[in-house]
């Protein structure tokens, strides 16, 4: 949802992030939801989760900053509602397959089925 939300934005015809607010405001009230999350969790944090922490902050941080240009630039040129799909397509089928193959987890038929439904619908996407 919060992927969306700050994708919606760069489709709007004559708009334009002038002060590149979509990044931190998007890292914003991703901390705020997790802060919240680990009050309510109880979670203690410990020096160990707080580096791994702010290690996975700058890493987000970078991704989406560069996602943003890259929707940006996409745009411009007229390929945004084709090259976006397929690269969070060809993300969320990387993801399954890594579970599959590296961490060996074990799929169940409907799964199976919704990989190749995600594979097929990349490859329509790509025929536009």
């Amino acid at each position: 949802m919060q992927q969306t939300i700050n994708t919606v934005p760069s489709r709007w015809s004559g708009w334009e992030d002038t002060y590149n607010l979509r990044v931190p405001l998007s890292m914003i009230s991703g901390f705020i939801f997790q802060v919240v999350k680990m009050i309510f969790a109880k979670i203690k944090l410990t020096l160990n989760s707080l580096f791994y922490g702010i290690i996975a902050a700058i890493l987000i941080t970078l991704g989406e900053w560069s996602v943003f240009i890259s929707m940006d630039l996409l745009k411009t040129s007229g390929l945004l509602p084709v090259v976006y799909p397929l690269a969070i397509g060809i993300s969320i089928i990387g993801v399954a397959l890594y579970s599959g193959v590296v961490l060996k987890e074990k799929f169940k038929v409907g799964q199976l089925v919704g990989i190749f439904i995600g594979i097929t619908g990349i490859i329509l996407i790509s025929l536009q």
